[in-house]
């Protein structure tokens, strides 16, 4: 068994998580949220999958405004890598970031057999 620690980065940049009206789209991750949640800060998704496959499908949908992951502390197994390639870059007008949670420290642990 091959288990693998990712830290993410503190936030600290307001513009990027700011929560000001008409300020990027934020989606919530939570070791203790539920995949069938909206990923809200109150009802955030349980796992980084889920949160990247709402931000491809906000794309998808016509999203025109930059989009910010905010990954809540504690830790998250996952059963294989999360992959992120180009549909998960966003625009230069329009970036899409994944972030900790400020003051959070989420860690996930990548089990492979």
């Amino acid at each position: 068994m091959i288990i693998f620690l990712l830290a993410l980065i503190a936030c600290t940049g307001s513009t990027v998580c700011g929560g000001e009206s008409g300020g990027p789209a934020e989606f919530y991750v939570s070791p203790r949220g539920d995949d069938r949640n909206p990923g809200t800060e109150a009802e955030p998704f349980a796992t980084l999958p889920r949160a990247r496959n709402a931000v491809r499908a906000a794309i998808q949908a016509g999203l025109q405004k930059p989009a910010t992951v905010m990954v809540r502390g504690g830790v998250y197994y996952l059963d294989e890598t999360l992959v992120l390639d180009a549909l998960d870059s966003g625009t230069r007008e329009y970036p899409i970031t994944y972030t900790a949670y400020p003051g959070e420290q989420p860690i996930s642990v990548v089990v492979c057999v």
